[in-house]
């Protein structure tokens, strides 16, 4: 039996940087990349999207909130795990700037 490997990622303006994290993440080894987005104002959402992730939630914070970012982000989890039904999922939680630099091994085949 197969587990897959899910990413998520918050953001809010990182339209420097995102598509290449989506395309990271996917690179590791990541089945799919599901976006939370905090209110970005530039083109954030779309490079993610056009990198080939899924927009799974936007919030609204007036000032940086982790509480609120950790609340949106589980929350989407679980709306994903409701509708992908895998009967074994490991969910990497990453920052929109965040790559792994072991160039032995993906983050799959840990």
């Amino acid at each position: 039996m197969n587990t897959a490997l899910y990413a998520i990622i918050c953001t809010w303006n990182e339209e420097d940087i995102i598509a290449s994290t989506v395309r990271h993440a996917f690179a590791q080894g990541c089945d799919k990349v599901f976006v939370v987005d905090n209110g970005s104002t530039d083109a954030t959402l779309e490079r993610a999207l056009a990198a080939g992730a899924i927009h799974q939630g936007t919030f609204i914070t007036r000032y940086f909130n982790e509480d609120s970012k950790i609340m949106a982000l589980n929350n989407a989890v679980s709306g994903a795990n409701a509708v992908l039904r895998n009967d074994r999922a490991w969910w990497l939680y990453i920052d929109a700037d965040e790559f792994h630099q072991n160039l032995r091994r993906t983050f799959k085949e840990y």
